[in-house]
């Protein structure tokens, strides 16, 4: 079994694939996304702003067509890349 941790992305960078993977739960609200099991993905095109632009991403999303700030925690490549 591969070392999982060799393969952890701590950063994105400009032109990432990357694939969503998380919504924060509310136990209140309810994300009509959750029903659908479509996989989303996106191009990170920048850094997010503010206060928490260490943590954030500009991300284009296809299936949406539009720029969302994202959460870094929120996302994986979409890709493998092997590190040394």
């Amino acid at each position: 079994m591969a070392d999982s941790k060799k393969y952890d992305v701590n950063e994105f960078v400009v032109g990432d694939l990357v694939k969503f993977t998380g919504r924060l739960y509310s136990p209140d609200f309810v994300y009509i996304e959750q029903f659908d099991n479509k996989d989303e993905y996106g191009i990170v095109v920048g850094p997010g702003s503010g206060a928490y632009a260490n943590i954030l991403y500009r991300v284009y999303w296809f299936n949406h067509g539009r720029v969302v700030e994202t959460v870094a925690g929120h996302m994986q490549l979409a890709y493998v890349v092997e590190k040394d």
